[in-house]
């Protein structure tokens, strides 16, 4: 599927705006606190890349399964530099990339990509292969054969998630890098993007799929759940084993299904939560430190002192006067 069409397709959602320079094309997605960016630009004939910054829980994805001959989309080559993005594939997979992965698909995502940690930072290649394979320049300077990079990667017709290499990570970076300094070289830019497909044309250097990385939509399912009951009273503990017994699934499988959706096990995710909701109830409220720390789920105030104290280096009050005073003196 070519580019245009892709973004054509963008441009159809709500939220998403276009915004066309001489060079690249940028789509912007606004939604009340939501909002996000990515920017296009083609590198060679049939290669575009893509810059992605997102400050948003959702980006809405163009229904691609509506158009009867697309049996593949774009190969697409994506590296998160920072945060977490969970996706449902039109091979009814759910798949999930974190900081420094490398992902390597010809499927596409179905209906939204979702942020969990609400932010995202990630540069993506999207690559016609009918149109790139026509450019003599890659193949016959370079030796770069794009079609059996996705081969390599992609035969099964799967998403294939791996740490990324030092090689391959560094150029990504440096390409990061690139996009945040003000004067944006593009001859820069496609000698890091050279480097990369030179990189992934060596056989199996980006190492063995990562695991954990595919989820069934009825596991992913259970994970939100369970996450919702979690956090919807948090003055309450739940054991795994109490909700594993709900789904009739074993501890494990509930442990491994929660950490494969939120990047974090419960115990961790739920700790950040507790505090999170703390700092902001001290901050806000006149309430007392006894009563913040029953309702974030400690029956007992120095116990609620000390895990606090451990997640931000200082106690309850201290943190209380501390936000106090900052804000006296905005």
């Amino acid at each position: 599927m070519e580019i245009e069409k892709l973004i054509e397709k963008c441009c159809e959602l709500p939220g998403i705006s276009v915004i066309y320079d001489k060079e690249d094309v940028c789509l912007k997605y606004n939604d009340k606190n939501d909002i996000g960016y990515m920017k296009f630009i083609q590198v060679f004939e049939g290669v575009t890349l893509a810059y992605i910054e997102i400050d948003a829980f959702r980006w809405p994805a163009p229904a691609l399964d509506e158009i009867s001959d697309l049996k593949r989309g774009p190969f697409i080559i994506n590296y998160c530099v920072e945060g977490r993005c969970e996706l449902l594939l039109n091979d009814d997979n759910y798949v999930y990339v974190t900081d420094k992965q490398i992902s390597l698909s010809e499927n596409y995502a179905m209906n939204n990509y979702i942020y969990p940690g609400h932010m995202y930072h990630g540069l993506e290649l999207f690559i016609d292969l009918e149109n790139a394979v026509k450019n003599d320049f890659l193949s016959e300077v370079f030796g770069i054969d794009l079609k059996a990079i996705a081969k390599r990667y992609c035969s099964d017709s799967k998403t294939y998630i791996a740490a990324s290499s030092s090689d391959i990570a560094n150029e990504f970076n440096a390409l990061w890098e690139l996009y945040k300094q003000d004067e944006f070289s593009y001859s820069r830019m496609k000698a890091y993007v050279l480097s990369v497909l030179v990189c992934l044309s060596q056989p199996m250097v980006i190492g063995r799929k990562v695991p954990g990385t595919f989820y069934t939509k009825a596991q992913v399912a259970i994970a939100k759940d369970v996450e919702r009951i979690l956090t919807s009273d948090i003055s309450i503990h739940h054991s795994a084993k109490e909700l594993a017994k709900m789904y009739a699934i074993s501890e494990s499988s509930l442990k491994n299904y929660f950490r494969g959706v939120y990047g974090k096990n419960i115990s961790e995710y739920m700790n950040k939560f507790r505090m999170q909701k703390a700092a902001d109830l001290l901050e806000n409220t006149d309430e007392s430190i006894l009563e913040i720390g029953e309702q974030v789920g400690y029956q007992n105030q120095s116990k609620f002192a000390a895990a606090f104290r451990k997640y931000y280096e200082m106690t309850p009050r201290q943190y209380r006067i501390h936000k106090k005073y900052l804000n006296r003196n905005a």
